[in-house]
C-alpha cells in the first residue's frame, strides 16, 4: 500500500496493487477547462480529419486517438504551461499549510 499526497481533497488517496507489475502508460486525461478555450477546435478538427487511415475500423479509431492525444498534449503545454509542475508546487504548499495547521490553528 502506498500513501499519496492529499492534493486538493480532504482525503489522502491510497494505491493498492495486487502485484508490483506496472500495466503500461497512464491513461489519457482530458481537462474540462480545455472546452472553454477557443483554440481547442483548431487543434481537434485538423487532427481528427487529417489523412484517411486504412484498415480495420477499431485500428483506424485508435490511430486517430493517438494522433489527437499527441496534438492535445503539445497544445496544452503551449497554451497552459507545465501544469504538472504547477500542481506539484501547489501540493507542496498544501503540505506546508497542513504541517503549520498541525502545530497550531491557522484561523
Amino acid at each position: 500500500m502506498l500513501d499519496l499526497d492529499r492534493d486538493v481533497s480532504d482525503y489522502c488517496p491510497l494505491v493498492l496493487r495486487y502485484s508490483s507489475r506496472l500495466w503500461g502508460p497512464k491513461p489519457f486525461r482530458f481537462n474540462n477547462f480545455w472546452l472553454d478555450h477557443p483554440g481547442l477546435s483548431k487543434i481537434v478538427a485538423p487532427s481528427w480529419g487529417s489523412r484517411e487511415l486504412v484498415g480495420w475500423l477499431a485500428v483506424r479509431l485508435s490511430e486517430k486517438f493517438k494522433r489527437l492525444k499527441s496534438e492535445l498534449k503539445r497544445w496544452n503545454v503551449e497554451v497552459f504551461g507545465n501544469l504538472e509542475f504547477r500542481i506539484s508546487q501547489l501540493v507542496e504548499h498544501i503540505k506546508i499549510l497542513d504541517l503549520k495547521e498541525n502545530r497550531r490553528s491557522l484561523l
